[in-house]
C-alpha cells in the first residue's frame, strides 16, 4: 500500500488533542511495515494535481481485474473506471507522490507532529 497524506490533514485537529495522538502513533507504527508507504505532502509542495481532493486507486493482483478509482465525495462516492480516467488518476497521483516527502522525511515529519502535540 502506498499513501500520500497532505500535511494538513496530520495537522487538523478533529475531536481532541489526545484522539490526534493515537491517529499518529499508529500512523507511525503502520509506516513501519514494510509493505507500506507513507509519504506526507507538506505546504511547502505548493500546487500538484491532486489539489482537487482525495482519491483511491485500487490495483488488484488478478490481471483480469482492471484497477478502478474512488472518489469520496460529499455525499457518496464515485468509482471511475474508463481508461482516461485511470490515467489522469495515475497522473496526479504520481505528481504527488513526486512532490511529497520521502518515506523516511514523512515518518520525521509525523514525530514531530506528534512531538508539538504532546507538548500542548
Amino acid at each position: 500500500m502506498v499513501a500520500v497524506i497532505d500535511e494538513g490533514a496530520l495537522r487538523r485537529v478533529i475531536g481532541d488533542p489526545e484522539i490526534m495522538r493515537a491517529q499518529l502513533v499508529y500512523l507511525k507504527n503502520m509506516a513501519l511495515r514494510h509493505h507500506i508507504d507513507i509519504q506526507v505532502l507538506p505546504y511547502s509542495s505548493g500546487s500538484h494535481l491532486a489539489l482537487a481532493g482525495p482519491f483511491t486507486i485500487l490495483d488488484f493482483p488478478a490481471t483480469k481485474d482492471a484497477p478502478i478509482i474512488y472518489v469520496e465525495t460529499a455525499v457518496d462516492g464515485l468509482y471511475l473506471d474508463e481508461p482516461e480516467e485511470l490515467e489522469r488518476y495515475t497522473l496526479a497521483f504520481g505528481n504527488a507522490q513526486g512532490v511529497a516527502l520521502s518515506t523516511s522525511l514523512s515518518f520525521h515529519l509525523i514525530d514531530d507532529i506528534l512531538t508539538s502535540l504532546e507538548n500542548t
